[in-house]
């Protein structure tokens, strides 16, 4: 063994991966799907996009919901370059809703909408009330609807019952037996179950003075 050494060198080319940008047009309203992602890009080489999970190689895709979505792209040499993109949705109009019970079996009940999302003006549209306000009164007891749409032309919609008290008994405290014996006494007067009575009307009324 004579112990020759020789070497030589080789140049290696790193060639670049696709350079890219996105533009988004994010979902306009809940549960809609009109998001689009439009990609542009600045490499001089040319470059292929994929979505996979549309199946689509165009640059701009459209009638997107919410959701992220991945591309690849490869350029003519054969470098890949990968990027999963969120689309977003605004939150549901309609966050909660509050009920007011119905009693005496009449138009009385109520309830009102509190929203999360979208833009003023916007336009009620309850079952049971032609009224465009909300919150909404006279509605019967059973079930309800609410129809609401923003100045963009979102729409949501929710069900709601609105519970059916009855008719409701009216109590007196202390008796009316142990006031007798009393020079001066009070009494209160309230409803089981507990609704609100925009009148009271007692009998006789002589020597009998209302405090709030």
């Amino acid at each position: 063994q004579l112990g020759c050494i020789d070497s030589t060198e080789i140049e290696v080319n790193l060639f670049p991966s696709p350079n890219f940008s996105s533009s988004l047009s994010h979902v306009s309203c809940n549960g809609y799907q009109d998001g689009t992602i439009q990609i542009s890009s600045t490499d001089t080489s040319n470059i292929t996009y994929y979505w996979p999970q549309l199946g689509s190689d165009s640059s701009v895709v459209s009638g997107l919901g919410t959701g992220s979505y991945l591309l690849v792209a490869t350029n003519d040499l054969g470098c890949n370059s990968e990027d999963s993109i969120l689309i977003n949705q605004p939150p549901p109009m309609i966050d909660s809703l509050s009920v007011l019970p119905a009693y005496c079996d009449k138009p009385n009940g109520g309830a009102e909408v509190f929203l999360g999302s979208g833009l003023a003006p916007y336009t009620f549209n309850w079952s049971g009330n032609s009224a465009n306000a909300n919150p909404a009164d006279g509605l019967l007891g059973g079930t309800h609807s609410i129809g609401i749409t923003d100045s963009e032309g979102c729409v949501d919609s929710a069900q709601f019952a609105v519970p059916n008290l009855g008719f409701f008994d009216a109590i007196i405290e202390p008796d009316s037996l142990f006031l007798e014996f009393l020079e001066v006494g009070n009494a209160e007067a309230y409803t089981i179950p507990e609704v609100t009575v925009d009148t009271y009307n007692w009998s006789p009324v002589e020597s009998v003075a209302c405090f709030n």
